[in-house]
């Protein structure tokens, strides 16, 4: 991974807006900013922002967080509170395990709701909760409502603010 120092001295990063900006550089020959100054950095990838230095390409939030904050800690991710992956203000994004990044994930089963699916075997639904990739059967339910609840309720106590009921 690049360092903070070295971001700098190619990009502009206004954590307010969390927008990158390719910095003015004299030294035409460098592999990078040679024709942009100024410009906005980075393209879209899949909805997060991509930009490419020096050949490789690097996710806008990463860059976003090394240049404020320093370096990701091993074991950590950086996730987007609002779920918007172009979204790299600063005040967006925050430090995470992969349990608590995919707490925050907006993935809903065929039931149309998070951690809730029908089990015809049963004729009940079933609340369930994945917690350092296992999966944790919650008990079942005579509605989907009353499941839905029952996993809210685990993945609050278990993720606090990365929980997400959608």
């Amino acid at each position: 991974m690049i360092d903070a120092e070295s971001l700098r001295l190619m990009l502009d990063y206004h954590a307010e807006s969390g927008e990158f900006r390719w910095r003015y550089r004299d030294d035409l020959a460098a592999s990078w900013n040679g024709k942009m100054p100024g410009r906005l950095a980075g393209t879209n990838l899949y909805g997060y922002v991509s930009i490419r230095i020096n050949g490789r390409r690097y996710l806008a939030h990463r860059l976003a967080w090394i240049m404020v904050r320093g370096p990701i800690p091993p074991g950590c991710q950086i996730d987007h509170a609002d779920k918007d992956p172009s979204n790299n203000r600063l005040d967006n994004l925050r430090l995470a395990t992969q349990s608590q990044n995919n707490a925050n994930s907006i993935h809903k089963s065929a039931s149309g709701v998070k951690g809730v699916t029908w089990r015809a075997d049963r004729g009940r639904w079933q609340a369930r909760i994945t917690i350092n990739k296992r999966s944790k059967n919650l008990g079942y339910f005579a509605t989907a409502g009353e499941a839905h609840m029952a996993y809210l309720e685990r993945a609050r106590a278990q993720y606090g603010q990365f929980a997400r009921g959608e």
